[in-house]
């Protein structure tokens, strides 16, 4: 029995100790330069300026933003969603519809 508590003790003290040098070894960022590299990570301004629809799930609910400020939310089974491109002299024809 001891054994075992002496096992448990000697985990929560190296526990500690890694714990307390992770949280020394951090740099404090601020927020200014965490949204930098996060820009930075996802490509750059330019990148992040092209992305026209947001799309994510919460539950069984899928929601749909776009950079027009429209907003579009699905719940239950998915949209059926057909789409068509057509390519002719260096031209390209979108036509999508959901139903």
């Amino acid at each position: 029995m001891k054994r075992i508590v002496r096992r448990r003790w000697a985990a929560v003290i190296l526990y500690l100790i890694g714990a307390a040098s992770m949280a020394a070894a951090q740099n404090s960022l601020s927020l200014k330069d965490i949204l930098r590299k996060n820009i930075e990570a996802s490509g750059g301004k330019a990148k992040l300026a092209q992305v026209t629809t947001l799309s994510f799930q919460t539950g069984g609910t899928r929601n749909f933003a776009s950079s027009t400020g429209e907003l579009k939310i699905t719940s239950g089974r998915e949209p059926v969603i057909t789409e068509a491109i057509l390519v002719a002299g260096g031209k390209v024809v979108r036509n999508s519809s959901a139903s």
